[in-house]
């Protein structure tokens, strides 16, 4: 290990890198760096190349390089007070930026396109098998084209060793709402920013996905992504987004998904000013699932504030060979050694109550005195070729926003009326009358849909599915996990995870 090494955009002297006055006068002269050298950048800083530029770190995954920008005045080791956030590294007019190798970059702006009229962009994490952690930093498009191919790409091109990035603190400045990211394999975790966006906010975060990706979102105050903003486009390819206690400003989280291999999850997360702290939401190919905190089951699940249930819109590709499965809902079991029976209760938009072809549920259990190693059954019909059977009529109250007199609703909208337990849903889209009829008072679920106004509405139908963990029973106290799987139905469903 040599150095440490010094890099000033100002330095006059030999340029051998080892003090402030000789300091390397740009980041991409790696003569004599070695992996695990730490290289000081000065926080006035400022090279900006009128051609691309690329810094190649020669930090590996197990030794990165550790670059500060720190006062450059600051003396080695530098104290923690001498941090600044002030260095940049550009290029000027139509030049772009590439990183590579593995690094700890602390306070360092990346900004490609000063001055550029015409396309360019910025590339982290170029070369497979690297890591890369950005700290405090910027990564800036400052081209003045406002075009879909003025974007972030991150992680590693071709068919090598994945990297793996993580942006902490980090904003990401475009210079257009057009601008973008585009993501190739690897690992990435964005964590810890209040704003992420300090200039325009892209309409679609993520266009372009080359290979297969993870990427989280931790601590993320998107609440500039409203109406209209999408965090991913219609991308037909291998990825999956996790949202961990961010905030949404409205803003689609995920479109409809079009690959098998496609799956978006949300936990912890919320609408700015939401009253529900604990949202667990699921988007594939197969369907969608939120948390439902107006359709809920009395006296049933509960995030600590508000009543939540969670609710289900399976899409078409929803096949029995391959079903939506629903995030696991989970309980804890100090039964051991009988049965136990678990009972998870719902309520559709249907005339007819469900079949255990439609909707069941997979549960897992410890049943091995000896080990965790968890039992793993299901209550849907024994193969594909065998007869299914309805689920059995539960009187299970439900709750949802009470009717309004000469309202319009929906398709789909959901109602209560004085005919006390039951959601009514409307099929027939129109407006209310300017009382509430009569047919409600005698509404079955799943009648006939009763007139209102222009509108109608028929009581959804409630049920309940049980299992009981028999063979084998319970062996060792733990959590027992109920995982829903939904197919061949596109009716809207809803379940009370409190089983």
């Amino acid at each position: 290990m040599a150095g440490p090494w010094y890099v000033r955009s100002g330095a006059a002297g030999t340029g051998d890198g080892l003090s402030w006055t000789n300091a390397r006068t740009t980041l991409t002269t790696m003569t004599s760096v070695v992996a695990g050298d730490t290289i000081y950048v000065a926080h006035d800083h400022a090279e900006a190349p009128g051609a691309n530029l690329t810094v190649t770190f020669p930090g590996t995954p197990a030794n990165p390089n550790i670059v500060l920008c720190v006062l450059n005045t600051a003396t080695h080791p530098v104290a923690s007070t001498d941090w600044r956030t002030t260095g940049s590294v550009a290029t000027t007019g139509i030049f772009s930026i590439t990183t590579a190798g593995s690094a700890y970059i602390y306070g360092l702006t990346f900004n490609a396109g000063i001055t550029a009229a015409g396309i360019c962009g910025l590339t982290i994490g170029l070369n497979g098998n690297c890591f890369q952690y950005y700290d405090a930093c910027v990564l800036r498009l400052s081209s003045t084209t406002n075009s879909a191919s003025t974007r972030i790409t991150i992680g590693a091109t071709g068919n090598g060793t994945p990297s793996r990035i993580v942006l902490n603190n980090t904003q990401m400045s475009f210079n257009g709402i057009a601008y973008n990211l585009a993501l190739s394999q690897g690992e990435i975790e964005w964590r810890n920013t209040g704003t992420p966006f300090p200039a325009s906010v892209p309409t679609t975060l993520i266009a372009v996905v080359s290979q297969p990706i993870l990427f989280t979102f931790e601590g993320i105050d998107f609440s500039s992504m409203v109406a209209g903003k999408s965090f991913i486009g219609t991308i037909n390819s291998q990825y999956r987004l996790n949202f961990y206690g961010c905030k949404f400003g409205g803003g689609t989280i995920s479109p409809a998904t079009t690959s098998p291999a496609a799956e978006v999850y949300v936990v912890g997360s919320g609408l700015a000013a939401s009253t529900t702290t604990s949202l667990a939401q699921k988007y594939a190919l197969e369907g969608t699932e939120t948390t439902d905190i107006t359709i809920i089951r009395t006296g049933g699940a509960s995030d600590g504030t508000v009543s939540v249930s969670r609710a289900y819109t399976p899409a078409a590709g929803a096949l029995s060979l391959r079903p939506y499965a629903g995030l696991p809902m989970v309980k804890w079991n100090d039964t051991t050694g009988s049965n136990v029976t678990v009972t998870l209760y719902g309520i559709w938009n249907a005339a007819a109550l469900p079949t255990n072809a439609q909707i069941w549920f997979e549960t897992a259990w410890h049943g091995d005195a000896t080990s965790p190693l968890m039992a793993l059954q299901h209550n849907s019909r024994s193969n594909l070729s065998a007869a299914a059977t309805n689920w059995t009529t539960d009187g299970s109250p439900w709750d949802a926003t009470a009717r309004a007199n000469t309202t319009p609703y929906a398709l789909g909208a959901a109602i209560k009326t004085s005919n006390t337990g039951r959601v009514f849903f409307c099929t027939t889209a129109g407006t209310t009358a300017g009382s509430e009829p009569g047919g409600y008072a005698s509404a079955t679920d799943g009648s006939t849909p009763v007139t209102d106004g222009t509108a109608a509405f028929r009581a959804g139908m409630r049920f309940a599915m049980t299992y009981t963990l028999s063979a084998p029973q319970p062996q060792l106290k733990g959590p027992v996990y109920l995982t829903p799987r939904i197919a061949g139905t596109t009716a809207a469903i809803w379940l009370d995870p409190e089983f």
